[in-house]
């Protein structure tokens, strides 16, 4: 890359990482660690070559993690998500984008719950 085609600006990359570690703080940190995990999906979520199936690698290596892959219900309605926020954020109105979040998200936790049923049902049997 050319220099003049990227605009890296240092001090802005200072003041965001100021931000994040105001929000993080260590009593943040030490306040969870008595955390005891839930059932809720996570969502690992990157751009190319960033890091992230390496990262769903990684955890999916732990027996009690199950790694979905990159075609998951969330790739495959991707676009449908993207159009329903768009519109949502573009109305304006706080409760249609709070509707169309919650509508989403039940629909991939529903249907990430159901595989994941499945893939367990599976390796139980082997």
């Amino acid at each position: 890359l050319s220099r003049r085609s990227f605009n890296f600006d240092k001090f802005n990359l200072i003041s965001q990482t100021e931000n994040i570690k105001s929000v993080f703080t260590e009593q943040l940190l030490n306040s969870m660690s008595g955390y005891t995990g839930s059932d809720l999906p996570v969502f690992i979520v990157g751009m190319m070559r960033s890091g992230s199936t390496l990262l769903e690698t990684m955890l999916d290596a732990h027996d009690e993690i199950w790694g979905m892959g990159e075609d998951s219900v969330f790739n495959v309605n991707l676009v449908r998500f993207r159009d329903d926020l768009v519109k949502a954020i573009a109305s304006g109105r706080k409760q249609e984008l709070y509707g169309v979040i919650t509508k989403h998200s039940d629909y991939v936790n529903k249907r990430m719950t159901e595989q994941a049923e499945l893939y367990s049902n599976s390796s139980n049997k082997e």
